[in-house]
C-alpha cells in the first residue's frame, strides 16, 4: 500500500539503521525502493546496498547510475513504485516503529502527512524537536518555514514529480503543491515520528539552505505574494530596535570620548601641576644656596678684615 523510497549517494553506513527501522514498522503493507545514483555501474556502493535484499523480498535496489542529483533519482524511483501512497526516507534519517501506523490513519482526508523529527547524531543539539505546524496546514503562510520534514512525509502518488536539479526539492515541492496545482491538503501529527540524524555532510549542515531564499523569492513573484502585515511590523520593530542599539552604541562612544578627553586633561593637569612643584622646588633650592654663597662671602670678608 506504500511505496518507501530510499534515494542513495552519500551515507551507505547509515543504510541499516534506516531499512531496520522499516523493518520494525507496525504497519507492514510495504515496499522499499533504494535508489543508487552518481556512481558507475555496479559499483561498491551498490553492492553493499544490494545486501539488504535478503532482509526481505520487499526490497529492490536499483542501479541508477546514469542519473546524478537526488530530485533527478526520485523521479526515476517512482517509476518502479507500484503502490499509491509514497514515503521518502533519507538514508541517514529513522523511523520510529509506529511512524507509518500513525500516518495511515489520515489519508483519507489528506493529500500530504507529516510529522515531528527529533534531533540526534551532534551531541550539542541531540533532543531538539524542531518546530512545526500542527493538524491541518493547508491553509497556513508556506512562505514563513517549510511545513513538512521530508523523511517524515507520506504522499499521494499522483503529486510526485520533482523539479530536476533542484537541491530544495521538497520546499519546493510543497510550493509548488499549495500554490501552483492548488486544491492539495496537507497535514502534520502532533507527535515525534521520526530521527533526523545531523553530521557534517547532512543537509542541515551543507549549503544548501542558502538557496532557500531564491526560492522563496521565485514563487513569490510567480503568485504575487504580499508579506503579512504582522511580519512587516515585525520587521520595522527590528529595525527600530536595531536604530536604537545603534544609537545607544553611538552615544556610549561619545561619553568614552569624552570621559578619555577629561582624563587626558586630568593627566595633563597634573603632569603641569607636578612640573609647577619640580620648578618651585628648584627654585627654592637655588634661592638657599645663594643665601649659603652669600653667607660664606660675608664670613670671608669679616676673616679678611681681621687679619688686617
Amino acid at each position: 500500500m506504500i511505496s518507501i523510497l530510499i534515494p542513495l549517494y552519500n551515507g551507505i553506513q547509515y543504510l541499516e539503521d534506516s531499512i531496520t527501522s522499516i523493518l520494525f514498522q507496525t504497519f507492514t503493507d510495504w515496499e522499499v525502493i533504494i535508489g543508487v545514483n552518481g556512481y558507475e555501474p555496479d559499483s561498491e556502493v551498490f553492492n553493499v546496498a544490494s545486501l539488504y535484499k535478503s532482509l526481505s523480498n520487499k526490497i529492490q535496489v536499483i542501479d541508477l547510475y546514469p542519473i546524478k542529483g537526488k530530485s533527478n533519482s526520485l523521479n526515476e524511483m517512482i517509476k518502479y513504485a507500484k503502490y499509491d501512497w509514497v514515503a521518502l526516507l533519507d538514508v541517514d534519517d529513522v523511523w520510529f516503529p509506529d511512524k507509518l501506523e500513525k500516518q495511515i490513519q489520515f489519508i483519507n482526508d489528506y493529500d500530504i502527512i507529516g510529522g515531528e523529527c527529533v534531533y540526534f547524531g551532534k551531541e550539542e543539539l541531540t533532543g531538539i524537536i524542531p518546530p512545526i505546524p500542527h493538524g491541518d496546514c493547508t491553509n497556513i503562510d508556506f512562505f514563513l518555514s517549510n511545513p513538512i520534514i521530508n523523511s517524515s512525509c507520506l504522499i499521494k502518488k499522483k503529486y510526485c514529480y520533482w523539479k530536476p536539479d533542484c537541491l530544495v526539492e521538497d520546499y519546493e515541492l510543497w510550493l509548488r503543491l499549495k500554490h501552483i496545482v492548488g486544491n492539495v491538503k496537507f497535514y502534520n501529527v502532533n507527535e515525534v515520528i521520526i530521527k533526523h540524524r545531523l553530521h557534517d555532510d547532512s543537509a542541515f549542515n551543507n549549503q544548501n539552505h542558502d538557496l532557500v531564499p531564491n526560492l522563496l523569492t521565485e514563487y513569490k513573484l510567480l503568485t504575487g505574494y504580499i508579506e503579512p502585515a504582522n511580519k512587516l511590523i515585525n520587521n520595522n520593530e527590528e529595525i527600530n530596535v536595531n536604530e536604537e542599539n545603534n544609537e545607544k552604541i553611538n552615544n556610549n562612544e561619545e561619553n568614552n570620548e569624552k570621559i578619555n578627553n577629561n582624563e587626558e586633561n586630568n593627566n595633563n593637569e597634573e603632569i603641569n601641576d607636578n612640573e609647577e612643584i619640580n620648578n618651585n622646588e628648584e627654585i627654592n633650592d637655588n634661592e638657599e644656596k645663594n643665601e649659603e654663597i652669600n653667607d660664606n662671602e660675608e664670613k670671608n670678608e669679616e676673616i679678611n678684615n681681621n687679619e688686617e
